[in-house]
């Protein structure tokens, strides 16, 4: 029987992340399965960092229920671990549409919720009968604090562990080594670095994993239809992906979407290379101003991209690259545009877009779902392929730069909340084939 945790928080800042880490470490022998609750590209590349293989999203938002249980089930696994987002309850609304609660009362799992103790004792127990009893029909079955000082405040934080009825797992000392480095869109990425495995060989000594397997267990719902691929076959077509430092924000189940489309994939990276002989470019978000200059540098394939007519698809890091310039460095020019970096946040959250044009993806009038967030601004008067019914977009709620054969956008897609859209690009490129 299939076995799963739902790692929450009290709030962000918690230390959700370094601590599933530390869990997957101590459970990767195991045949084991991560994911990742909401729209996020960094923390699904720490867990593979860990277990070896790929990390998946679950996000009630842009996914229906019956995708999330297929994509859930269908996996191959004996326990699962699933690091949530934000605090446990933060959703879209007083039902927590979208929350981390939001999926683990989807996939039926129980939740281990993370507390920072640093300035707690006794008020730990309060807050653990507040989660608890919010929504009664969650199992949050055990919790671990984090930060926490001596003796002493262990001793208080395991009895306020039991005053309000859930099981202590454990307790992580208060040390800046424990901890990753971030930056403006999050964490560094992992492969920036050798991970620092000694760090969650040290951590896991403070956690019970008999009792949290113990606790592991899932509430299967009573009926789950696994979505198989019905798609067409694309086994003809070639698919550049951008894929390097400056450009690595993609979705796992974007990538399998078309290798289940028999859909040849070639990875590219734009730092260094020229451009492949493919049908399609489909280029994602990362870190491309880190990286301008050198983007820059390599005028060869932004001249080759420019002057090709193959399909784009390009979401935010990636429209950027299209753009004329970057915070002052040479991009392709696709787009008479330039964009700048700021300090402050410029757009975070859902969106939901109208096509007001025909695009690579979609024809006018269609309902787009997908997230934003970036810390860039866009000078441009061109025409927008989107209406934003939610979010920001480039200016004035709209977002989708378009040209014939390129369509760039602030906006992230989920391939599996829509797959009519990915499948649209690629019928585009098989024409142009």
């Amino acid at each position: 029987m299939k076995k799963s945790l739902v790692i929450g928080g009290t709030s962000s800042g918690v230390g959700k992340t370094i601590i599933t880490l530390a869990l997957l470490h101590l459970l990767k022998n195991k045949n084991l399965q991560s994911f990742k609750v909401g729209p996020d590209f960094i923390d699904p590349l720490y867990h593979k960092a860990i277990t070896g293989m790929p990390s998946y999203n679950l996000d009630s938002f842009l996914l229906s229920e019956n995708t999330i249980l297929s994509s859930f089930y269908s996996k191959n696994f004996d326990i699962a671990i699933i690091e949530g987002v934000m605090g446990l309850f933060d959703g879209l609304g007083p039902d927590f549409y979208g929350s981390t609660a939001h999926i683990a009362k989807i996939i039926g799992s129980p939740i281990i919720l993370v507390i920072d103790g640093e300035k707690l004792s006794y008020s730990a127990a309060a807050i653990l009968h507040g989660f608890k009893n919010l929504d009664k029909s969650l199992n949050i079955s055990g919790v671990i604090f984090n930060k926490i000082g001596g003796e002493g405040h262990l001793r208080m934080l395991k009895d306020s562990a039991k005053m309000a009825g859930v099981e202590f797992i454990g307790a992580i000392p208060k040390k800046d080594y424990f901890k990753i480095s971030e930056r403006h869109l999050g964490l560094v990425n992992p492969e920036e670095k050798t991970f620092n495995t000694t760090m969650l060989d040290e951590m896991s000594e403070f956690l019970d994993i008999d009792k949290l397997y113990e606790l592991s267990a899932i509430n299967h719902p009573t009926k789950i239809n696994i979505s198989k691929n019905t798609g067409k076959n694309f086994s003809k077509i070639k698919i550049g992906v951008a894929l390097d430092r400056a450009f690595f924000f993609y979705y796992q189940d974007n990538l399998d979407f078309f290798k289940e489309r028999n859909v040849n994939l070639v990875f590219f990276s734009p730092l260094k290379d020229e451009l492949p002989d493919v049908d399609g470019l489909y280029i994602g978000g990362g870190y491309p101003e880190l990286y301008a200059d050198k983007l820059e540098k390599n005028e060869k394939i932004r001249s080759q991209i420019k002057k090709s007519r193959i399909p784009i698809y390009a979401e935010c890091g990636g429209m950027l690259y299209l753009l004329r310039r970057l915070d002052s460095r040479e991009m392709c020019s696709i787009f008479n545009a330039e964009a700048n970096m700021t300090n402050k946040l410029q757009s975070i959250g859902y969106t939901v877009a109208e096509t007001v044009e025909d695009t690579l993806i979609a024809p006018k009038n269609y309902l787009i779902k997908g997230h934003e967030f970036h810390y860039s601004q866009i000078s441009i008067n061109e025409n927008f392929a989107y209406r934003l019914i939610r979010g920001k977009g480039i200016k004035d709620g709209k977002d989708g730069l378009f040209r014939d054969n390129v369509i760039a956008n602030y906006m992230h897609l989920h391939a599996l909340s829509d797959p009519f859209l990915f499948e649209h690009f690629l019928s585009r490129c098989h024409d142009g084939a």
